[in-house]
């Protein structure tokens, strides 16, 4: 999005978090089964959301984040009208959703379930969850809703969520975006044409042709949204700097990482994926993580490697967040390594069939239908 700075970046990142890609089944192209994931927007303890830019504030960082001539605080003036979110983040003192309320608790306290079930996948950014419904519909909530999808539509099978934008590929294989936030926003059309898989980047989007070959769309700053010439691609997994495929052999081929003075220091190695033969990946920001045949989680990118031995040899699926990954292992049991920034690594004692993870927080779909959330952005987003 144009005339934004946030971070040294020269236009605000929609989305994975998540972006978040959610099917209606853990999807299995060629035997092989593919979750992905999307990155997120801004977000603080202390929030400032408007319908359109500027971006929301960051409390205490010391930049005037919403242009707003002041350096954004953490006193009493930081989270009083109008300075309330719609979100509220546990156990973080304040009263952000100006309830009345001091938002308590630990994040297994604060971690919600839906009341409702049928659910059979979800997707968490920052500032949105959305859920889809066995029969096809798609519910979102939070900072924003799921909004209007394009005319002629049919029930989704999968959606793509960023932070305000959103993707999603119906059963007759059609890939339709919308946006549900307001302000000056750029056209980020897809292209025509017949899709099997979906993925929404900080970005840019990419979908996997029929014909296994993958198109993107969106902002190109480093290389992500020009895929190479492929015909066997099954999956597709968008982060902000890397976007990959995974390949009908089992295969991962990555592209970006190039030089954007967007993020100048963006490349580690997220675009050199290892050798082997894989069953599922996900992408966030600089990292891409994948589970390998043997049922071993994979990472490289920013240093995320998962801790060796014990149940991590028996995965089924991966999920990427800020600095956290989680996998489910074979009997659905979520288990997460890296930072615990906000709970995020700290799931609910479940058997998940699908999760997905943003900056600070995880959601999942239980054995029973209900979405599960865990985390700092999950407390004060109300569960259907």
């Amino acid at each position: 999005m144009p005339g934004v700075t946030p971070q040294g970046f020269g236009i605000i990142p929609i989305g994975k978090a998540g972006m978040r890609s959610l099917r209606r089944q853990r999807g299995r192209f060629a035997g092989i089964g593919i979750l992905v994931s999307v990155p997120l927007l801004l977000a603080g303890p202390c929030g400032d959301p408007k319908e359109a830019d500027p971006p929301p504030e960051i409390c205490d960082d010391g930049e005037n984040n919403d242009w707003d001539d002041e350096t954004d605080c953490c006193d009493s003036e930081c989270w009083s009208e109008p300075h309330c979110q719609e979100i509220a983040y546990c156990d973080d003192g304040v009263d952000n959703d100006c309830d009345g309320a001091t938002d308590h608790g630990d994040y297994a306290d604060c971690g919600s379930k839906s009341t409702e079930s049928g659910w059979v996948a979800v997707e968490t950014t920052d500032l949105q969850i959305c859920g889809l419904r066995s029969g096809g519909e798609l519910a979102c909530w939070g900072l924003y809703d799921e909004g209007e999808p394009p005319e002629g539509m049919g029930a989704f099978v999968q959606v793509g969520v960023a932070d305000g934008y959103l993707c999603g590929l119906d059963s007759d294989g059609i890939v339709g975006c919308w946006w549900v936030r307001e302000g000056e926003l750029p056209d980020w059309s897809p292209p025509e044409g017949e899709f099997s898989d979906l993925s929404v980047g900080f970005y840019n989007a990419c979908a996997v042709r029929t014909d296994g070959s993958v198109a993107c769309w969106g902002d190109d700053p480093f290389g992500q949204a020009s895929p190479p010439e492929l015909t066997d691609a099954v999956g597709v997994a968008c982060g902000a700097y890397v976007s990959c495929a995974l390949l009908g052999d089992g295969s991962i081929e990555c592209w970006g990482c190039g030089e954007s003075e967007w993020a100048p220091d963006s490349y580690y190695d997220q675009c050199d994926p290892p050798a082997g033969v894989f069953v599922d990946v996900d992408a966030y920001v600089d990292t891409v993580c994948g589970v390998d045949i043997s049922g071993e989680a994979v990472c490289w990118g920013r240093d995320l490697n998962p801790p060796p031995g014990g149940p991590l040899h028996t995965l089924t699926q991966v999920a990427v967040g800020g600095y956290t990954a989680c996998a489910l292992a074979a009997n659905g049991s979520p288990i997460c390594w890296g930072s615990d920034q906000g709970g995020a690594a700290s799931p609910p004692d479940a058997h998940l069939s699908t999760l997905s993870l943003s900056s600070k927080a995880g959601c999942g779909v239980d054995l029973e239908g209900h979405i599960r959330c865990w985390g700092q952005a999950s407390g004060g987003a109300q569960l259907p």
